[in-house]
């Protein structure tokens, strides 16, 4: 810095001055001084600069520089309060987003917060997001690979409807067989948003760029210019383009994409270039064959010998993989509804079918020949029966009449006394009047039953009604292990926007924690704790190790908890406690137990015997003890002046406590504990 005055200004005044008025000297040289202190006028005119510079500046002006940037933060921040002016633009320039919040809280007490908005918990009318997945079977050639299949997952395929084509995107794909010896079946899971008749569907495509024609070179155009794809559908494709003297004259297609509907349309982006024009082709990638599959179940005879969820597989023809599942019954037991577990495939458009309760019974397909039954097949004979069964025929037509034959019990062979007349499918025959006859009719689209896919349109645990207070749209809560009074007012100067509720939330899982491992204790601090000798919030130890020396504790200024998972066996004395005590023990008393000098209420719980002397002397006020569990010999926690330490190994740094401790014993304790100030021990 720079300085001007100097050290001796009497030797620029006159002889005469200087000896005639020894005080004047004494003044201007006070004067001169006071300009050129830190401060001081004429120090600040001539390192205005430095001063201006927060690094090089003086703790007088650095003041007023972070008043200046940042009046609303508290001095005693976790940062470098020089380091934070240089960057405090950026907290303002998120302010009002989750990164300001978190930011701020970082600043304030290094620490990360949860934010979260009621508003989300708010039950709804009709909120529910109801997922109904719709899907189609296909075959593709065993030739594509699945990992080309899988390429269509989030796609575009291009479906033929026979009169015209449809985009429809693909959300996942399910490989359903490979017995074929040509085709693998595979279902597509697709998102549904066309009203077209999907009946009609005859195939697929999946297409990709395959090639570019050059309509017209163009000029001014070089190497490195790039083609960029305006389409809306279609993705992923790079191409490359080479140029003479300015033309375009080829390209190169390092990727043609996937999923396009429309041809794309390309654009040469070029800061130069102009002119030319490029039309690209598509072909397939894979083609995929669409297949019909169940997707309706009419019933035509109904039973009331069937019970209600019973699945049953449906065995037709070359149809393969459907379940149905009896679902409603009537007031008589009637089957009502069937419902479709899996819609399989290779099923004719319609058929009848009969659901057999049981193996026994017959189970016969007719044949039918221009609407006349002409000679029937016979799936299961059945057996047990003594006397043909009568065939019950159902089904569009009439007049058909049936007779069966049998050996040993079962039914072996068939007269058609009357093929019948107007049979369009092949009717059911049913042997048996405790059996469902059902006519099942294909789809190209299969839709699945809905579900609900959250909770969001039911009261449940995680929804709840508006309070207008907490549970509202405009209120949001602050989580973190700090005092809500501690944060609130340099939020709400700082950050907090205007007709919002802010509510705070004091995290309890971010508390210390001590950990007792091997023959050390680990302290697992939160920042703002280290290098911090007396602690002021809850201190938890949890201890999961055999104790087999003294423990002991002193100069323990609050509660302190011990929670021990062990019998009591031995003695167990409290002295000299002030404080209220309280000992619940879970076993009877089979010895001695003693309570003198007490002045106040004391309150013993015994539930088991226990098995030595009990004895608490001096205690003044209301003391219980909860005991679960026995301890084989006494405990004590000792706390020294400058070693604090568990006898036999067990050792930390010296540390004063000011608030609770809680300390959990879940192995043996060996020795005697003895605590000086209030105790409550719980046993498990």
């Amino acid at each position: 810095m720079i300085n001007s005055v100097p050290k001796n200004i009497t030797a620029l005044l006159p002889d005469h001055i200087s000896d005639e008025y020894p005080i004047f000297n004494e003044f201007l040289q006070a004067y001169y001084n006071f300009l050129n202190e830190t401060t001081g006028p004429d120090n600040i005119i001539k390192n205005v600069l430095s001063y201006n510079d927060i690094d090089e500046t003086v703790d007088a002006f650095r003041d007023h520089i972070f008043n200046e940037l940042m009046i609303q933060i508290p001095n005693n921040v976790m940062v470098n309060r020089t380091l934070l002016a240089k960057h405090i633009k950026e907290l303002y320039n998120k302010k009002g987003t989750e990164d300001s919040y978190r930011l701020l809280f970082r600043i304030l007490f290094d620490k990360e917060i949860t934010i979260n908005y009621p508003v989300e918990q708010i039950l709804k009318s009709s909120d529910g997001k109801w997922l109904q997945k719709t899907s189609f079977i296909c075959h593709i050639p065993k030739t594509i690979p699945i990992d080309t299949v899988r390429s269509a997952i989030d796609n575009i395929i291009v479906v033929n409807l026979g009169t015209k084509n449809i985009p429809i995107k693909v959300s996942n794909i399910v490989k359903l067989d490979s017995s074929n010896v040509t085709y693998n079946l595979y279902e597509f899971f697709i998102i549904k948003n066309f009203f077209d008749d999907f009946n009609t569907a005859i195939d697929f495509t999946l297409n990709t760029i395959s090639t570019i024609d050059i309509i017209t070179n163009g000029f001014y155009y070089t190497d490195d210019d790039t083609i960029s794809i305006l389409n809306t559908d279609g993705g992923n494709a790079h191409i490359n383009i080479t140029t003479t003297l300015g033309k375009v004259t080829g390209t190169t297609i390092t990727n043609g994409g996937v999923g396009f509907f429309h041809t794309p349309i390309l654009n040469i982006i070029s800061t130069n270039g102009t002119g030319a024009y490029l039309s690209a082709t598509l072909e397939p990638i894979f083609t995929g064959i669409i297949l019909s599959s169940i997707n309706n179940v009419s019933i035509l005879q109904t039973s009331n010998a069937y019970l209600e969820g019973k699945t049953y597989d449906v065995d037709y023809g070359s149809g393969t993989g459907a379940t149905l599942q009896i679902k409603h019954k009537d007031y008589l037991h009637n089957v009502k509804n069937i419902s479709i577990l899996s819609f399989g495939s290779y099923y004719p458009d319609s058929f009848n079918y009969v659901i057999n309760k049981t193996p026994n019974i017959l189970q016969a397909v007719p044949v039918v020949t221009n609407g006349v039954i002409s000679s029937i097949n016979i799936i299961n004979g059945g057996y047990g029966y003594s006397i043909p069964p009568t065939a019950t025929i159902l089904g569009v037509g009439k007049d058909a009449h049936i007779t069966f034959s049998l050996t040993a019990g079962v039914v072996t062979g068939y007269t058609i006394v009357n093929g019948g007349k107007g049979y369009t499918v092949a009717p059911a025959i049913i042997a048996d009047d405790t059996s469902i006859a059902i006519n099942a009719s294909n789809n190209k689209l299969r839709v699945y039953n809905g579900e609900y896919i959250n909770t969001d349109g039911f009261l449940s645990s995680d929804m709840v009604l508006y309070d207008g207070n907490y549970y509202q749209q405009y209120s949001y809560e602050i989580v973190i292990n700090e005092l809500f009074d501690i944060y609130k007012g340099a939020l709400k100067k700082l950050l907090h926007p205007a007709g919002y509720a802010l509510w705070g939330a004091y995290d309890l899982q971010r508390l210390i924690q001590i950990q007792l491992t091997s023959n050390k204790i680990d302290l697992e601090r939160s920042s703002s704790f280290i290098d911090v000798v007396y602690y002021t919030m809850t201190l938890a130890m949890n201890m999961a190790k055999k104790l087999d020396d003294v423990y002991s504790t002193s100069n323990v200024l609050e509660v302190l908890k011990y929670n021990m998972s062990k019998p009591m066996a031995d003695s167990y004395a409290a002295s000299g406690i002030t404080e209220a005590q309280s000992f619940n023990v879970g076993k009877a008393l089979g010895d001695t137990y003693v309570a003198a000098n007490i002045t106040d209420t004391k309150v013993f719980n015994i539930g088991k015997v226990l098995g030595d002397t009990y004895a608490a002397s001096g205690i003044t006020e209301a003391q219980s003890f909860n005991v679960g569990k026995s301890l084989s010999d006494a405990c004590t926690q000792y706390m020294g002046t400058n070693d604090r330490y568990i006898t036999d190994g067990y050792f930390t740094s010296d540390y004063l406590y000011d608030r609770e401790l809680s300390v959990a014993f879940n192995k043996v304790l060996t020795d005697s504990v003895t605590p000086t100030e209030s105790l409550s021990i719980v046993v498990n």
